[in-house]
């Protein structure tokens, strides 16, 4: 009876490790697979965050350019009514 015991519980034992195993060993690779995955997010969450710095700067430059862009552009009107002015005083009018 020992015998027929022992033979039945030593292959059913081993099927339950075995499956034990297997299961803990995919809850473990789920787990790294997960970590690795939220880093992953983690990471492309950074670099939107930063792209998205980039835009916005991008716009106050170009905004910035604008502003630039219309003071030089009255800045060389008024250098044109000065050189206008000086010629006229050059040749002698008012």
């Amino acid at each position: 009876m020992d015998d027929i015991f022992v033979r039945i519980m030593i292959p059913v034992l081993s099927l339950v490790l075995a499956a034990a195993t297997f299961f803990i060993g995919r809850l473990t690779a789920t787990k790294k697979e997960g970590e690795k995955s939220g880093a992953m997010a983690s990471d492309l969450g950074y670099i939107k965050a930063g792209v998205d710095d980039l835009k916005k700067e991008l716009r106050d430059l170009r905004d910035g350019l604008a502003e630039l862009n219309s003071r030089v552009a009255v800045a060389e009107q008024e250098i044109k009514t000065l050189w206008k002015q000086l010629d006229t005083i050059r040749k002698g009018g008012n």
